[in-house]
């Protein structure tokens, strides 16, 4: 008998799953098959005007227009590689449904986030190069700013911002 068992390691999504490694051919198929549709999936959500594809796009060329010093004329450093490896990290770990962040490159070479519901409603988030994301959110007239690790999954803190803006 062949089974395969999937356990959700993310309860915000049933799309991400952990999943156990079967013996057989047959099993090693459900598996590449359950992953090619979460993947369809992603790269298809289309939320606020850009899907996940997008996203990934416009970080590559943003990550190209900036990957010289001086890329503004006002001696902005180069993308940081580690950055534009976490912010990549970050749009793939996205729950499905929420909306896609404006992406933009600071001067300090890290790859900014931004959301915005409407006036007074704003979430921006920096990811350095030392998995920290920097983040400063304003929804009406609660604001707030600090740091939080960032390591395989999406801080569940900024987690609840992002789907605070995306409802």
């Amino acid at each position: 008998m062949n089974t395969l068992s999937l356990r959700s390691n993310n309860a915000n999504t049933m799309w991400n799953f952990e999943q156990s490694r079967g013996v057989s051919e047959f099993a090693e198929k459900i598996s590449e098959d359950l992953e090619d549709i979460r993947r369809d999936v992603k790269i298809q959500n289309v939320t606020f005007g850009a899907s996940l594809n997008e996203a990934l796009n416009e970080l590559d060329e943003l990550a190209l227009d900036t990957s010289i010093d001086n890329w503004d004329g006002f001696g902005a450093k180069k993308i940081n590689k580690d950055s534009y490896l976490d912010a990549k990290k970050f749009l793939n770990n996205l729950p499905v449904g929420l909306d896609m962040p404006e992406i933009s490159v600071h001067p300090d070479g890290e790859v900014s986030f931004e959301w915005y519901r409407k006036k007074g409603y704003i979430l921006t988030l920096s990811i350095s190069s030392d998995d920290k994301i920097a983040y400063a959110f304003r929804f009406g007239l609660s604001k707030k700013h600090g740091k939080e690790y960032f390591g395989d999954d999406i801080p569940e803190t900024i987690l609840e911002k992002i789907k605070k803006l995306s409802s």
